[in-house]
């Protein structure tokens, strides 16, 4: 049984139809899954791992608008069948079944709940660009640095994680120093630990406490989209 709730929530049949069409796929960590302004050619339903999808304004400048995890797929907005102005990279290493993107639109049309499966995770992502857009404006860079290592510690179900200041940098959309700032002022206050591009969680009260509320929401949002894909 895959991994993916998506993949998942669909009827045996309609399953072993798309399954038949792709592949397993490994995710290098920083992988780059989908270019900026390149048509979508593949969908992937991420089976384990993180997907940070990045807004790119102009060049060389980047910021994180959403995360895909095990709950749905990258590259669903092929639907739309256009290149788009943004991009996916793998944030941590992991797996994925992957479909190309014309079979993946054949298959829209002859499974109503993939289809629907499909509408439900766009609309996630929505949510969750939207609450970026509200954190990127409104809270500091300590709550949103704060906020998403707890996200990437949930996703990996672990305290540590292996995540470099130049990445987090770029999900933040902020200086690679302000990041080295800040997650010096965090470990010298005993919330977390940092040794060559992995981070230790030491104290997760205490960095819960530090993140905005954003946090709390897009748990709550990651949980509706699991319970909507069961």
């Amino acid at each position: 049984m895959p991994d993916n709730a998506i993949l998942q929530a669909l009827p045996s049949a309609e399953r072993s139809r798309l399954l038949d069409r792709g592949r397993e796929v490994a995710l290098g960590q920083y992988e780059l899954l989908q270019a900026a302004g390149a048509p979508v050619s593949r969908v992937l339903f991420v089976r384990s791992g993180a997907v940070s999808l990045f807004s790119e304004p102009s060049e060389g400048r980047s910021i994180e608008t959403g995360v895909v995890g095990r709950e749905g797929i990258v590259g669903g907005v092929s639907v739309l069948e256009g290149a788009l102005n943004g991009s996916a990279r793998s944030q941590f290493a992991g797996t994925a079944w992957s479909v190309d993107a014309a079979a993946f639109r054949d298959a829209l049309r002859t499974s109503p709940m993939l289809a629907k499966l499909t509408q439900r995770h766009l609309h996630f992502l929505l949510l969750q660009a939207q609450q970026n857009a509200v954190c990127h404006a409104w809270h500091t860079v300590e709550e949103r640095f704060c906020r998403r290592l707890l996200q990437s510690c949930d996703a990996l179900n672990s305290e540590v994680v292996n995540l470099t200041q130049g990445f987090t940098a770029q999900i933040l959309g902020v200086q690679r120093t302000t990041v080295s700032m800040v997650a010096n002022a965090l470990e010298r206050d005993g919330g977390i630990r940092t040794l060559r591009g992995k981070i230790t969680l030491v104290d997760r009260a205490k960095i819960e406490s530090a993140a905005c509320t954003c946090y709390t929401a897009f748990k709550r949002q990651l949980k509706s989209a699991l319970e909507l894909a069961a």
